[in-house]
Parts: C-alpha cells; sequence; structure tokens
C-alpha cells in the first residue's frame, strides 16, 4: 500500500481532473460520501460536529456534512471563516450542506458546541507549519474535550509530509485518509496522533510511482528468499559471517538470528577462543589482518558486541571485499568517519551494503539531536542514506527503510523489541537474507518486518518487560511462515 507526501496527492489529484476530467466538486462529494459512510457504520449515532477549515479538506468536511443530513444525522458545520468567503468547490460543497438545512457557525473563540463526535476537517494535507490565532483557539478547546475526535485526512497539527507533530495538534481516534494513506500519519510522531487510519477510495486511481513510500509487505520478499527447490544444498541458501567484537554475547545473537532465518552456513570470525553458540556454527580464527581471514562469498555481519570504534580500514577491507555487508554499532562509525569521495565512489554501494542505526546513533552519525531524529524520522533517514551510500534501517518503532530515493516502513514490531540485544537479532536476520540473495533494500524491509513480526508474536505469551531478545529469536520461524502465508502448528495457548 502506498504512503504519499502533500505533494504526490495534489498530482494524483491534478491527474483525476485534468487528465480524466473528474470535476474538483465530484471529487469533494465523492470524499464527503466516503467520510459519512465510515461514520455511519463505525461512528455513533449522536449529533457530529464537523470543524471546517477554507480549503479542500473543509470541503470535504462540507461534503461529509451534507451527506450525513442526507442520511438523517444530528449535525452542524462550526467553520473557522464565514462561507461567503470561500472559493471555487469548497464554496460550492458549503453552499450544498447550507441548502440541504446543515446549520453553520463561524468560530470566534466561544465554546464548541456538545457533540458525540468531533470531525477534523480544517487543515488536513494543507499543514506545513504550526497552527496560530483562532485555529490554535479551537485546537485547545479540542484537548480539553473527552469527546471522540475522527480525522480527515490528517490530524490538524500533524504535518503530512514529516510527520511532525506541533503543539496543540489533533489527538485523533480515527483518521479517514482520500485515496491513499499520507506518509505523515504512518510514522512516528504523527502515527501516534492518527489512531487507526482507514483509506477510503474516492475514484482517483494510485498510478504507480517508484517514488512514493509504502508499507512492507513481506510476501513477495519471503517467497523469495524462501525458496528452496528438492534439489537445495547449504551453498544454495549462501554463507553469514559474524565479525565478533569484544562482547562475543551479541554477535553469538546475531549468529543464532541468521541460523533461524535461512541462512545455510554461519561462521564467526573471531581473535579471541570462544564457544559457538550452536555445534552447527563454524569457528574461523582471525590471525593478523582481518582480510586475510574473510571468507569469499559470505555476507559480512560487522558491528554487534564493538564498543570501540573500528579503524577505518578493517571495515572498508570488509566492504570492499566486495560481498554484502551489514554494518551496526560502532562499524557504523568507522564507515562514516571515512572520507566522502570514498563511501560516494561507487554508485551501486547501496545495493549491498545495510547500517541498522537506533535514533542515538543515527543522531550521532548525522549531527543531529536525538530529539530532531525522532522528530523528523524520515529526513534523518534519508540524511544518513545519502551521506553514507548506503541502505537504512532507522530502528524504533514504526521503523523506516531507505534505500536513495526508496522508502518503506514496517507496520509491524512494537514494545517488546525495547530489550538488549534486540538490535543484534535484526542484524543477523539481515544478513541471512542478503545471503540468500536479496538486495540491501529488499533484505532491510523483510528483515524489519521479520523481527517486529517476532516481536509482535512474543508479546503474545509473554509480557513486554519479561521479553529477552534470545525469546525474538525462537519466534523467527513463525515470523517466516506468517510471510509466507503457511499455517504451522502453534505452541501458542
Amino acid at each position: 500500500m502506498y504512503l504519499v507526501t502533500s505533494e504526490q496527492m495534489r498530482e494524483l489529484d491534478r491527474h483525476a481532473v485534468t487528465s480524466l476530467h473528474i470535476p474538483e466538486i465530484v471529487l469533494l462529494h465523492l470524499a464527503g460520501k466516503a467520510i459519512a459512510d465510515v461514520l455511519v457504520q463505525r461512528g455513533p449515532r449522536g449529533h457530529i460536529v464537523v470543524l471546517a477549515g477554507k480549503g479542500n479538506n473543509g470541503g470535504d468536511g462540507y461534503a461529509a456534512a451534507r451527506w450525513l443530513k442526507h442520511y438523517q444525522y444530528s449535525v452542524e458545520v462550526v467553520s473557522l471563516v464565514h462561507p461567503e468567503t470561500l472559493t471555487g468547490s469548497v464554496a460550492l460543497a458549503a453552499q450544498s450542506a447550507i441548502a440541504a438545512g446543515v446549520p453553520v457557525r463561524v468560530y470566534s473563540g466561544q465554546p464548541l458546541p456538545e457533540a458525540q463526535l468531533y470531525l477534523d476537517a480544517l487543515l488536513g494535507t494543507g499543514q506545513n507549519r504550526p497552527p496560530a490565532d483562532r485555529l490554535l483557539q479551537m485546537l485547545e478547546s479540542l484537548s480539553h474535550t473527552s469527546t471522540p475526535i475522527w480525522a480527515v485526512d490528517v490530524p490538524t497539527g500533524v504535518d503530512t509530509d514529516t510527520g511532525a507533530v506541533y503543539p496543540g495538534a489533533v489527538q485523533a481516534v480515527l483518521t479517514i485518509a482520500m485515496a491513499a494513506q499520507k506518509i505523515g500519519t504512518a510514522v512516528t510522531p504523527g502515527c501516534l496522533q492518527a489512531g487507526e487510519v482507514v483509506v477510503a477510495d474516492i475514484g482517483i486511481p494510485i498510478l504507480h510511482n517508484p517514488s512514493f513510500a509504502t508499507w512492507i509487505e513481506p510476501a513477495e520478499l519471503a517467497a523469495r528468499a524462501a525458496y528452496r527447490p528438492v534439489t537445495a544444498h547449504k551453498g544454495l541458501a549462501g554463507h553469514v559471517a559474524v565479525i565478533v567484537g569484544c562482547l562475543p554475547g551479541a554477535a553469538k545473537l546475531a549468529a543464532l538470528a541468521a541460523a533461524r532465518s535461512g541462512a545455510g552456513r554461519i561462521s564467526l570470525l573471531t581473535a579471541s577462543a570462544i564457544e559457538p553458540p550452536l555445534p552447527d556454527m563454524l569457528m574461523i580464527p582471525v590471525n593478523g589482518a582481518l582480510r586475510n581471514s574473510l571468507p569469499e562469498g559470505a555476507v559480512f555481519l560487522m558491528g554487534p558486541g564493538m564498543l570501540d570504534a573500528w579503524p577505518i580500514e578493517v571495515v572498508w577491507s570488509v566492504v570492499e571485499s566486495g560481498g554484502k555487508v551489514v554494518l551496526d554499532a560502532e562499524a557504523m562509525d568507522a564507515w562514516l568517519s571515512a572520507p566522502e569521495e570514498r563511501r560516494l565512489a561507487d554508485p551501486f554501494l547501496a545495493e549491498r551494503v545495510v547500517l541498522t542505526p537506533h535514533p542515538k546513533e543515527c543522531a550521532r552519525l548525522i549531527g543531529w539531536t536525538v530529539d530532531s531524529v525522532q522528530k523528523h524520522r524520515l529526513a534523518a533517514a534519508r540524511r544518513l542514506s545519502q551521506q553514507a551510500n548506503a541502505t537504512v534501517l532507522l530502528k524504533g518503532y514504526r521503523s523506516i527503510v531507505n534505500s536513495q530515493q526508496s522508502v518503506s516502513v514496517n507496520p509491524v514490531g512494537g514494545p517488546s523489541l525495547a530489550v538488549a540485544g534486540s538490535g543484534d537479532v535484526l542484524a543477523g536476520v539481515i544478513a541471512a537474507l542478503l545471503a540468500q540473495g536479496l538486495s540491501a533494500y529488499d533484505a532491510a524491509r523483510l528483515g524489519c518486518w521479520l523481527h517486529g513480526r517476532a516481536g509482535d508474536r512474543l508479546a503474545r505469551r509473554i509480557p513486554a518487560a519479561a521479553c529477552m531478545a534470545s525469546d525474538v529469536v525462537q519466534e523467527l520461524p513463525q515470523a517466516l511462515a506468517d510471510a509466507l502465508g503457511v499455517k504451522m502448528k502453534s505452541t501458542d495457548k
């Protein structure tokens, strides 16, 4: 499913009006009917108050009010501006609602009328700066109500393109998106204001565009990674080589996750004597330069369990070996420490290198504060991807995968994953998928989904506060089965 920006949605609207010859007023009335139909199906039967702005979002609100009146609902509109000042199709939508008997009040700071539900049709995709003046007054009134609020397209106060949340933003229970979900309601923090998002079909075709962001949908990716012909052998499933840092437990977790995610062979490269996590795994001693110990044809995982930044040349010896690489933790610092012209020299590097930062690491790598990263996660992931010339998976709730011009958002995963070692598990999953032939972007997307799904499955039987990273590893086979749509005997009670 596509996730669009405000400009992308405007272009879809323009295509519908200019190329398909659908009048704008028809689109407004189709939007209004879609909103009213969702309210009839899922909303309260009592009095509905539509809060309308002066733009197309307000026009959607007026159209919804007319349809609700047609459905014999008690409904009124509270408008930020006098209806006579409206223009174009929005004015026609307001006139149609008024002609149908919908009462309209102009907001001037008075208390909002009591209602069983408020419908926020104030700004929608037009939100690109903090609310002010009478709009801010209205939002302050809404912030003190216990009445449920539904939003049209985007809750007022949420940036459509970034998900940033401005002071006074509407806290919606449900958001009804016209034609396609807006990306600001899919990522944090905006998604936390949007509540449940329902996409309404209003007759605008969503033409394929590679620049559109998407939700991660795992089925096709999982089928490609997990396919095993009857003649399969371990070499077909690839080789993951985990480079062990000073804390070997993290590398062992990553190795276990790679094994449970389909890698045919697991090796641990270590300069010290440690026990393998399983007898299935090969220990490769590193004597002297690391580059002399790198197994040919392997996917390399570097970073878990490293406390100190590795020398730039050590990391580069791994990357320049020509294989696919997952860089985590301090290995990412070494990568970003290299001269920019060296990182950007290979235009295809992002197809084989994945970085997996959490917000604090991302902030350090791009020179932002953690707060700025969390408020602008899309921009932060894009910035790091460009600087590193790599695919970036920015971890956290609604994790973001960014590879140059492509962006995906993970719909699964929750607080059961907020535990030490969880990131090492994720890195191991991605390495295994790379070894099975997926590109860096596809491996990061599917790995992120499998990790999130495993966490969600774990949460069904263990409270989030009691989860451990090793528990997540045990759920990975079932998560893969879920991605493939395969029914397996479950141990869930």
